[in-house]
């Protein structure tokens, strides 16, 4: 636990962004080559990022009142973009928490326990993304629940939905569409365990109108050179009372909206940078990642990755099973 505090608190402060009409805009950096990335919880193959995208410790804070408390939970996260076919977000945090809640592998439990909760609004066209009884808002945008000990086992859960956690409705955070991984340490770590350091790694194939009944009738979302997009974020840590009463840990300009994560009006903009030579060419597929984005699949160049299994789904598929 130490090192991880130590190295996050000695982080200097190199987060771009700038002051919006929402909030803040961020940047976000081209993969170099999706192929050489590997979605297994750790950052070895991050190397080639550059921390001035990051966001880092000292602009994270908590929503209710605006500051800071490291002894509490600490954290950094970093994304990153593929255009198409890859057509990817690629996503890395890494936190310390003084207490975990993971209290169900059950998807439909994940709001009320530690979850890094987020919010997409990828056609930039704000409106509300709660959803719950109004799926009309999945127009808007949508919502997904990250359990840093469950998710890498059964997938990212979609917010505001019910049903089969496993399935439908909540086929968009499961491969082939988004692909999760992390690292929980200490490694046996369980509900209320104190001091943990944990990372949460993902690639995603993203989404303008999400439809929970079906990928076919779901509106993909295309990544181009220097597009803005809404991401909201917060990490509800679930420290506040019996039932998980949440505090949320959210970057600075975005606290008097939770982060963004339930409207879109309110969400981070996101400046999809070309950080790369060219696109052109550009490949297809992720170690543990996927092949790229389903529907693009028939546009990946020679030398993409093409199988889609991968350890993680099998986990999710044995899961379901039992």
């Amino acid at each position: 636990m130490k090192r991880l505090a130590t190295a996050l608190l000695t982080s200097f402060a190199f987060a771009s962004l700038a002051f919006g009409h929402a909030g803040v805009t961020n940047f976000m950096p081209t993969v170099p080559d999706p192929r050489a990335m590997n979605i297994d919880g750790s950052e070895d193959d991050w190397g080639w990022y550059d921390p001035t995208f990051a966001i880092l410790p000292d602009q994270v804070v908590q929503h209710v009142d605006g500051t800071a408390n490291a002894d509490d939970w600490t954290g950094t996260w970093q994304w990153a973009w593929s255009p198409p076919p890859d057509n990817a977000l690629f996503f890395f945090m890494r936190a310390f928490d003084d207490t975990l809640r993971a209290e169900d592998i059950n998807k439909l439990s994940w709001w009320n326990n530690d979850n890094l909760h987020q919010g997409f609004d990828m056609d930039h066209g704000g409106g509300d993304t709660t959803v719950n009884d109004e799926p009309l808002q999945f127009n808007n945008g949508y919502r997904t629940h990250t359990n840093p000990l469950f998710a890498p086992i059964v997938g990212i859960s979609m917010g505001g939905l019910g049903g089969d956690p496993a399935a439908l409705p909540h086929w968009g955070g499961n491969p082939p569409w988004t692909w999760v991984s992390g690292v929980m340490l200490p490694a046996d770590a369980d509900h209320f365990s104190a001091n943990v350091e944990f990372t949460i790694e993902y690639k995603m194939h993203t989404h303008d109108i999400y439809d929970p009944d079906s990928p076919e009738n779901t509106v993909a979302h295309v990544n181009e050179v220097d597009q803005v997009v809404h991401i909201g974020q917060s990490f509800d840590d679930g420290d506040l009372g019996d039932h998980g009463g949440q505090n949320g840990w959210v970057q600075i300009g975005t606290e008097n909206f939770f982060g963004g994560v339930i409207h879109g009006d309110g969400m981070a903009d996101w400046q999809l940078l070309l950080t790369i030579d060219s696109i052109e060419g550009y490949p297809c597929g992720t170690v543990n990642g996927g092949a790229g984005d389903p529907r693009f699949q028939d546009q990946c160049p020679e030398g993409s990755i093409t199988s889609v299994e991968h350890a993680t789904w099998a986990r999710i598929k044995s899961h379901t099973q039992r």
